[in-house]
């Protein structure tokens, strides 16, 4: 009884400093308990964008390479005789386009939050400030 009553309050333990982690490390920058330094909606969609275009882009380069690669297999035969390897990289490519599907998707998506703050920023800063004269 002794050893189960242990191991709860470890694993209750475990549990909240897990949570505590989680919000102090800044997970959510635009909740309540992230980081106490704001970071504005347009530079987040910014970030993200361009990480999303990086890894597009990469993912990209290594299915060319893979295709490259199952054509040259397919040339010789006698490398892959079974053909475990080509399948092997067929699914993998499919796998990779189906990430670089979401990537997009999800470029689609910060270029539109962008363009709709833009918008709602017209005339103000990002910072709310009011922007005078033609400054």
């Amino acid at each position: 009884m002794k050893r189960v009553t242990v191991f709860l309050a470890v694993g209750i333990l475990g549990l909240g400093l897990l949570l505590a982690g989680c919000t102090s490390s800044g997970i959510a920058p635009h909740g309540t308990f992230g980081n106490t330094e704001t970071q504005y909606p347009a530079d987040f969609h910014m970030a993200a964008l361009q990480q999303h275009q990086s890894t597009a882009e990469m993912l990209e380069e290594k299915i060319k390479k893979l295709e490259n690669r199952i054509k040259d297999y397919d040339q010789k035969p006698y490398r892959d005789p079974k053909g475990y390897r080509r399948d092997g990289w067929a699914r993998l490519i499919e796998t990779w386009k189906q990430e670089v599907k979401g990537l997009r998707e999800k470029i689609v998506w910060h270029n539109s939050e962008l363009a709709r703050l833009q918008a709602s920023t017209f005339g103000h800063g990002l910072t709310g400030e009011k922007k005078v004269g033609n400054s």
